[in-house]
């Protein structure tokens, strides 16, 4: 084996050991869908807000610089959301967000039925963040599910939440 090519077989190496080093330990900020508003409708799209909660495990703050945010009801995609917004999940603690979405009515429409019927919607919540980091910025990706029953509103006692998921 020429020098060079045990150079650069060495090199590759200790540049891989040193980007698993400084991205070691790093849990992914976890979402959950916290609430959809819907504030403008019209035939073809409605508009609205989606809240969703961003929790950070790590023993750092992580700063979010954007994300996509697409939203499926009982397994079609029905709309999405992009956010160029910056914010910051301080240490050990989460926070809640809103981002403006934008729903296919025709795609919901085509789950209407079905949701009335059962009384219960699911849905997944799936996208990414774009984190800003002293290394670069890097992506993370997110996917999160669950369903709510409507039935059950009228069953539970107050102050219950009929919203299921892990």
């Amino acid at each position: 084996m020429s020098v060079t090519v045990a150079r650069s077989i060495g090199a590759l190496f200790a540049f891989t050991l040193l980007g698993c080093v400084s991205l070691g330990g790093f849990v992914p900020p976890e979402v959950t869908l916290v609430d959809v508003a819907f504030e403008d409708l019209t035939l073809f799209e409605s508009s609205g807000v989606l809240t969703v909660r961003v929790a950070n495990e790590n023993a750092d703050p992580v700063l979010i610089d954007g994300g996509v945010y697409n939203l499926y009801l009982n397994g079609i995609k029905v709309g999405q959301a992009l956010s160029d917004a910056q914010f910051e999940i301080g240490r050990l603690s989460s926070t809640t967000t809103t981002v403006d979405i934008h729903i296919n009515n025709l795609a919901l429409a085509t789950r209407l039925k079905g949701m009335m019927d059962t009384g219960v919607v699911a849905y997944r919540l799936q996208g990414k963040f774009y984190l800003d980091r002293s290394v670069g910025r890097r992506s993370v990706r997110f996917d999160r599910s669950g369903s709510y029953d409507f039935r059950a509103v009228d069953r539970l006692p107050e102050g219950t939440n009929p919203i299921s998921g892990p």
